[in-house]
């Protein structure tokens, strides 16, 4: 949704994140699978870069802007809700990766409300075109 806002080094990052947030749980959900296609595609890049060694805090160095932070944060959240199970592994990568972000609780909860509630208004969406 907001992944367009990032510079090319954030993207890459980024994917390094999505996809260590989608192993996490050793789960492969198809939801998470295709949001995470739609992710790539959002940022418009043409190769998937191969996940890297570099640790969760070094990625994190990659936003260095309160919108770049709060992109990456929010879409790794709506990345963790995709499939309506956040296991143990995804909240404690996401966790780690907000830590390294200097977000408040207070903002965290606030990017996980709005999440939900974006998630809720796509499930009426559907039964708008589910209607008979």
């Amino acid at each position: 949704m907001f992944l367009s806002l990032l510079e090319e080094n954030q993207k890459i990052a980024f994917i390094d994140l999505a996809q260590r947030l989608i192993g996490s749980d050793r789960k492969f959900s198809s939801e998470e699978i295709d949001l995470f296609r739609v992710m790539v595609a959002e940022m418009d890049l043409l190769k998937v870069p191969s996940p890297t060694n570099r640790s969760i805090g070094e990625l994190a160095e990659s936003f260095d802007s309160k919108k770049s932070k709060c992109v990456a944060a929010i879409e790794l959240i709506s990345l963790a809700y995709a499939d309506n199970e956040l296991a143990a592994g995804e909240i404690k990568m996401l966790k780690e990766f907000l830590w390294y972000l200097d977000f408040s609780e207070a903002e965290i909860s606030s990017m996980q409300n709005w999440v939900v509630r974006k998630y809720a208004l796509v499930g009426e969406a559907k039964q708008l075109w589910e209607q008979k």
